[in-house]
């Protein structure tokens, strides 16, 4: 690949050409080793992160910061909780998140301020997945995030 044609866009790599390539259709989502979802307003950046552990999913709520001294990123622990396995994938389940995969939602015509979200997953054993959208939303994502956030508040 052509260095040139390469891009860093949140902290991903980005090719242009992937624009050309079929996109991978998830029927299901069977499993997970780990979801991530990072949102950004005007005055806070979050992530939830919600790791695979066996008969639990362990949800885990970070702010996240920057150290100006260090120059990088930081990402401190606010609130941790777990959810119940067989509960969170039916979760999955009735919120279709496989359907989410490749979902870019285009800022509104306007809409001044919002969200911006990035979701990322790693599902059925490997496949990589992942969503954004700026005050646009995939269906049924309100109804996740506020079982993320029934979670970690229990």
């Amino acid at each position: 690949m052509c260095l040139s044609k390469l891009f860093r866009i949140h902290d991903h790599d980005f090719d242009p050409d992937d624009y050309d390539k079929p996109k991978v259709s998830l029927k299901n989502i069977d499993s997970f080793e780990r979801i991530t979802l990072h949102e950004s307003g005007m005055r806070f950046v979050v992530e939830y992160e919600v790791l695979n552990k066996g008969e639990i999913a362990e949800v885990s709520l970070y702010n996240i910061g920057y150290d100006h001294e260090k120059n990088e990123k930081t990402r401190m622990l606010r609130e941790r909780g777990e959810i119940e396995m067989s509960s969170f994938m039916e979760t999955i389940k009735k919120c279709d998140i496989a359907s989410w995969d490749h979902f870019h939602g285009a800022h509104p015509k306007g809409v001044l301020d919002g969200i911006m979200f990035r979701f990322e997953a790693v599902v059925n054993d490997g496949y990589q997945m992942s969503a954004n959208g700026s005050q646009n939303f995939p269906k049924h994502y309100h109804e996740f995030h506020d079982v993320l956030t029934a979670a970690i508040r229990k």
